[in-house]
């Protein structure tokens, strides 16, 4: 079957045929772009979230460090039992020493979860007083490296027997916990 032709009305509806066209065509290319462009941004910002979310992953189980600061030693993990789950766990990795004193406050302690080499620090008025400690040489050095430690440490200071090594600087106490 053949289709009559028929003329359009003149040369200039033509042409706004054609443009209303190519316009639609064009609305539909920027829809298109737009969507592309989204598109792109949800893809590229979900890259740079897994990749940072890796890194914190990696550094998780490469570092074998953590470290927590307690406003006063009584805010510390005291030894007291708590409930496993509950609000308020402690996490007796930060369990400060006996010869931490009662008054101690800016109190920072940085562990290995992967063996020994502990570092603490605190300010106290009150001196050590621990009968399994006495003054003399220091054995071993601090294994860990934090911003807060010390860069010169001296020869001479308190040694525990259950291996802490303590010293003062400028006020404030530093201990390391020897291998």
């Amino acid at each position: 079957m053949l289709m009559p032709f028929i003329p359009p009305a003149d040369a200039a509806d033509s042409q706004r045929r054609l443009a209303g066209g190519m316009r639609k065509r064009s609305r539909q290319a920027g829809s298109l772009r737009r969507v592309a462009r989204a598109g792109a941004v949800l893809v590229a910002g979900g890259v740079l979230a897994a990749s940072m979310a890796g890194c914190a992953i990696v550094s998780a189980v490469t570092s074998h460090e953590k470290e927590q600061i307690f406003l006063t030693v009584a805010d510390a993990p005291s030894g007291a039992a708590s409930t496993p789950g509950a609000a308020g766990e402690q996490d007796f990795d930060f369990l400060p020493p006996a010869f931490v004193p009662a008054d101690a406050i800016n109190v920072r302690i940085r562990v290995t979860t992967d063996g020994p080499g502990d570092i603490l620090r605190f300010e106290s008025p009150t001196a050590i007083s621990d009968d399994d400690c006495e003054a003399g040489t220091l054995v071993g050095s601090a294994l860990l490296d934090t911003n807060w430690w010390p860069e010169q440490v001296p020869a001479e200071g308190i040694s525990c027997a259950d291996g802490w090594q303590i010293f003062n600087a400028d006020g404030v106490t530093y201990a390391w916990l020897s291998v």
